[in-house]
């Protein structure tokens, strides 16, 4: 039996005297698509950034494949923070795109997506390019490739970001809010691109406050089964968080993608 691509055991979080997660289980198989919902401010994000360690969490364990994040045990039972280039080595393994771009405003597209490539794996100048150019047509966005952000639509800042992520060959992908920032009718774009990475296999864990209800099967809807990265889906509770703003056990998650193209778009 395989280990969980994502295994988050008894996670808690809290800033200051405001606890923000506590007690979090869950378990993310490979090829699977996880959707956290739930209202502003009840800890879905600070959740996700556990997950990369951008956040460090206070108690329990993140594990990806089985593998402590952020932190390392010693033989004599206490917990040490993990060596920085160890955790380097863990984070490029993972995709994370954020919702509001982070693109570099000084630099094309193609720049965007290259500019990783050659820092971080240390690819020369033109393989860099080269994947770069790859991964914006696999988006759709080739014909924007020398284009600066500031003349890019929301979504397609949005597909290079993407892009971005997906040219360090992730094992895994965290969306934060991916939809959220952008207008209406740009939402689609974004979700094309998602949709076709959980047909094609890629773990992905997406934070988003939009909500429609799924079909009342995982056949109900031949769309929804053709997006679904596994053929099942179910429902969770998952006590997200404490505190005034929280949403605590009515946080939902849906499992898989059956229910994803509407509950992203909030369709």
């Amino acid at each position: 039996m395989s280990l969980p691509m994502i295994e988050l055991n008894g996670v808690g979080k809290s800033f200051g005297a405001h606890e923000v997660l506590r007690g979090v289980e869950l378990k993310i198989a490979k090829s699977e698509v996880v959707c956290l919902i739930g209202p502003s401010g009840s800890g879905k994000s600070t959740l996700l950034r556990c997950v990369n360690f951008l956040e460090p969490y206070d108690v329990g364990d993140v594990r990806i494949e089985g593998r402590l994040i952020g932190y390392e045990d010693a033989p004599d039972g206490t917990r040490r923070s993990m060596n920085a280039r160890k955790l380097r080595d863990m984070r490029r393994e993972i995709g994370m795109v954020f919702q509001h771009f982070n693109l570099w405003p000084h630099m094309t597209a193609i720049g965007n997506v290259a500019e990783p490539l050659r820092r971080v794996r240390g690819l020369p100048a033109n393989e860099a390019a080269d994947r770069a150019m790859a991964m914006l047509t696999r988006v759709g966005l080739a014909a924007k490739a020398h284009a600066y952000p500031s003349h890019l639509s929301g979504g397609q800042q949005q597909r290079v970001a993407i892009a971005r992520a997906l040219a360090m060959q992730p094992r895994l992908m965290l969306f934060d809010e991916p939809t959220s920032a952008l207008d209406p009718e740009l939402v689609g774009e974004v979700l094309e691109v998602m949709k076709s990475l959980a047909s094609e296999g890629m773990t992905m864990l997406i934070v988003t406050t939009r909500w429609a209800s799924p079909p009342t099967s995982p056949t109900a809807s031949p769309s929804s089964t053709k997006a679904a990265s596994s053929k099942r889906a179910r429902r969770a509770t998952s006590s997200i968080t404490a505190g005034s703003r929280g949403c605590g056990s009515s946080c939902r998650r849906i499992m898989t993608a059956t229910a994803f193209d509407g509950a992203i778009s909030g369709r």
